[in-house]
């Protein structure tokens, strides 16, 4: 093994080539060897250093580690052919006591008496604190420059899916025009007589909104047509109820989800509760057969309500025994608004946590390292998305989308949760961005069914950040982690 070793002396420098057999010895060897070899060139060449010749080593490194600790072997750190540099001085420095000032790596290596013992296990400590302070300092300008690399990556796909993005005034907008739609048929004066209490119930509603929206596209999606995914049906309302666990097995478990979804629509023919009696709107006797947004969101007061009328119990389909839900008495409770976030933080968020790991997408769509992530394969992504959309330019359908996950083989047991064609088909409802949360946009499509019946290239982007996180739930994970697995999958689908 050798190795080129530059020693510098002050000002003056030379470059040794020096053999160290199998490399099983000591930087401090190499040191001594290296300032000897120095010592031999200067008695030859006296000129060079006429004042004195008696070199001592004091620091040894290469030019990606700045200490060695002189016991560790050559072996154990350098390769054949590496470069080192010793500094050696031409004497010992001493302080105004007399007293010799060494190095850290001086008194680490020489330093070896029992009486100086303590000396050498501080610097040792010292030495070993500097380096650590050291990584920690290079380790945070490395981490600066992914951060700045990354923000000029994101912000480039952001301009692509700003149309995903979640936008505040978007919200309020879209929650004024669905709070309209709530009470048109005075479902909320029914619901909630109160108007202060009305205005706390909206407040709640807002805080939760992109979450409870997307939930309902969730659900809405989960029939056969992706075109009808704006409102859900009976059967779909009910899987709704069954999951978030709002009702159970009993006598009136039917009964109380029929009532809740006719109820939020204005249908109150059955039922002792009416709208506010100055309006004689209500009342309708036409019985329901879906209910959109606004109506779902009728449903979630009603069950809050509902819960809150009989203790929170799930037993007998959420009323007590012989409690019908036509029966419950809504009126006489306080505090609608703080029941209606107690019902959403037990029984709706855990299931959107359950049910919906790809509701984290809005979060991750605005994530410097997940789009960064977007940005190196965004060329393959449109390769795959342009030879993919056969049926309309530009736009993908729902068949061929899943289609696409399927060919990326990420449908299916693997090393995340299985994947199933329903949740691809979900996914591709959940990224539409004709929704609550984003700017309107010019979708240039005839009508909202149709918007929903297509995706464009940003809804694609979207829906293969949501596929990542509903493919690997698993929080151990990085957002950006999750997300590139499903997108180098994704790359690698035949085109």
């Amino acid at each position: 093994m050798q190795l080129v070793v530059r020693v510098e002396s002050g000002d003056r420098t030379s470059t040794f080539r020096i053999q160290v057999g199998d490399g099983r010895k000591s930087f401090k060897w190499l040191a001594l060897a290296a300032a000897q070899k120095l010592r031999q060139r200067e008695r030859k060449f006296p000129c060079t250093n006429p004042a004195n010749t008696n070199l001592v080593p004091s620091r040894c490194y290469t030019e990606d580690q700045d200490f060695f600790h002189p016991d560790a072997l050559l072996v154990e750190q350098l390769q054949d052919g590496d470069h080192l540099t010793v500094e050696v001085a031409p004497r010992v420095f001493v302080d105004e006591a007399g007293s010799p000032v060494k190095s850290r790596w001086q008194t680490i290596a020489f330093a070896v008496s029992p009486s100086s013992s303590s000396k050498r296990d501080a610097a040792i400590a010292e030495e070993y604190d500097a380096q650590n302070a050291k990584k920690v300092a290079a380790k945070a300008l490395e981490d600066e420059a992914d951060r700045l690399e990354n923000m000029r990556k994101a912000d480039h796909v952001r301009e692509i899916i700003k149309d995903q993005l979640p936008d505040q005034d978007a919200v309020e907008e879209a929650l004024s025009e669905d709070w309209f739609s709530m009470n048109k048929k005075r479902v909320l004066d029914a619901l909630v007589e109160d108007p202060e209490e009305q205005g706390r119930i909206k407040e709640v509603l807002k805080q939760h909104y992109v979450q409870l929206d997307e939930l309902f596209k969730t659900f809405a999606a989960s029939g056969s047509s992706i075109a009808d995914a704006q409102d859900l049906e009976l059967s779909e309302f009910e899987d709704f109820c069954h999951q978030a666990s709002l009702v159970a097995t009993g006598p009136h478990s039917t009964s109380v989800m029929v009532s809740c979804f006719q109820e939020c629509n204005g249908d109150f023919s059955h039922s002792h509760r009416q709208p506010d009696k100055r309006s004689r709107r209500g009342g309708s006797t036409i019985q329901t057969a879906h209910v959109a947004r606004p109506e779902f969101f009728n449903s979630l007061i009603w069950f809050s309500l509902f819960m809150a009328s009989t203790d929170g119990s799930p037993e007998h389909g959420g009323g007590a025994p012989g409690s019908p839900a036509w029966a419950a008495e809504f009126a006489t409770i306080k505090n609608k608004a703080e029941k209606l976030e107690i019902m959403l933080e037990v029984r709706i968020a855990p299931l959107i946590a359950r049910k919906l790991p790809g509701s984290a997408g809005k979060i991750a769509l605005n994530t410097d390292s997940v789009l960064a992530r977007v940005y190196d394969v965004e060329d393959d992504l449109r390769r795959l998305f342009e030879a993919r959309a056969l049926s309309v330019k530009n736009e993908l359908s729902v068949v061929e989308f899943v289609g696409i996950v399927d060919g990326a083989g990420l449908v299916g047991d693997g090393d995340g949760k299985t994947l199933t064609l329903r949740d691809a088909r979900q996914t591709f409802a959940a990224a539409q961005s004709e929704s609550a949360f984003t700017p309107s946009v010019e979708t240039g499509k005839t009508n909202l069914k149709q918007a929903h019946a297509l995706m464009s290239f940003p809804e694609f982007v979207e829906a293969a950040v949501r596929i990542g996180l509903t493919k690997w739930p698993d929080s151990d994970l990085s957002l950006a982690d999750r997300v590139d697995r499903a997108l180098q999958a994704l790359v690698c689908c035949p085109l």
